[in-house]
């Protein structure tokens, strides 16, 4: 599956394990704002986690799971190449919602996904090992679900760490942008239909924090998507509405949970491409539309360096000032 999916958030599900006596021994209370329960009791130190969801995000620590969605494990090599055999070892869990038993298999002692997806499961997810569902309502959160996941992992450390690198390497670009000037126009394109991200998304907040523009199509705000068209992160355009994904720059991509909706898709911007509208849209004018990998969903500190890899190589027209640390070929 792609990964994050962008839903409105759900009511919190009630979490029985942890009470007023604590939590039992070799087990600690983990509290967070993003916790869609309760404080929840886990373990210490847990070792088999298996990842319904924040599969790039436990990668990015270091700490890979023992068992993950078979698409995570299929986007991770496709869209990051050089990382490819980091996956080795990983169980896959197949697509769609995983049965007790494929579960139980990989011996889990800790299980985190998100309440948007998985709630619904979650008493049966808690009988086979302590489960950490998040409150995620929208991918500009990727920091602090990263950091939930980091602390429900004991991987606090590589979190800082990883937080610090981003850091650095996003104040660089920015500076290297100061004279910069483009609108940035981020655009999925799906077998039936047309995205526009918009700001408050996880590649929509990296445009922002380094100081380029995004068309008055795209300029919005959560609230203002919820206002509007009753969700977050992004929204549909028809063909017809074309003009209102066009900028200075397009970044577009057609990656999808399937084989045949990747194909699917590729077919519709093929389509796209030998309309006439498409052709009046300046970025394609201009030569400056960019297909780019699916990471441009946003859901670690992985996809965002190769976001910031990408600016740098169309905006900037230039390689990156600074490594990527997530790409073996750059190091």
């Amino acid at each position: 599956p792609d990964a994050p999916v962008d839903v409105a958030p759900m009511a919190a599900v009630d979490d029985p394990s942890a009470t007023a006596q604590g939590c039992p021994a070799e087990f600690r209370l983990l509290e967070h704002g993003l916790l869609a329960t309760g404080p929840r009791c886990i373990p210490l130190l847990p070792t088999r986690v298996i990842a319904l969801e924040s599969f790039e995000s436990l990668m990015s620590f270091g700490a890979p799971p023992v068992a993950t969605q078979d698409g995570f494990l299929e986007n991770h090599a496709r869209y990051f190449p050089t990382l490819a055999n980091d996956v080795d070892g990983i169980a896959s869990l197949g697509t769609g919602q995983p049965n007790a038993e494929t579960l139980i298999v990989n011996n889990p002692d800790l299980i985190i996904g998100s309440a948007q997806r998985w709630g619904n499961l979650y008493d049966e997810l808690s009988s086979l090992a302590p489960t950490v569902l998040y409150d995620f309502e929208h991918s500009g959160l990727w920091k602090e679900v990263a950091a939930l996941v980091a602390e429900a992992t004991n991987q606090q450390a590589a979190y800082e760490q990883q937080l610090e690198i981003y850091d650095v390497r996003l104040a660089q670009l920015q500076a290297d942008l100061e004279d910069a000037e483009a609108v940035i126009s981020i655009v999925r394109i799906l077998p039936n239909r047309l995205r526009l991200y918009t700001r408050d998304s996880c590649a929509g907040e990296i445009v922002n924090c380094v100081g380029l523009a995004r068309p008055p199509s795209q300029a919005l705000t959560n609230a203002e998507l919820l206002t509007e068209h009753g969700q977050t992160t992004f929204y549909y355009i028809s063909e017809e509405r074309i003009e209102m994904a066009d900028g200075d720059i397009i970044f577009l991509w057609t990656s999808s949970g399937t084989v045949e909706l990747r194909e699917q898709a590729a077919e519709r911007l093929a389509e796209l491409q030998a309309d006439q509208l498409w052709g009046t849209l300046e970025a394609v004018e201009n030569g400056r539309v960019y297909e780019v990998g699916g990471y441009w969903i946003g859901s670690s500190f992985i996809a965002a360096h190769y976001m910031i890899d990408d600016l740098y190589r169309t905006v900037l027209e230039q390689q990156p000032a600074t490594p990527n640390p997530f790409d073996n070929d750059a190091r």
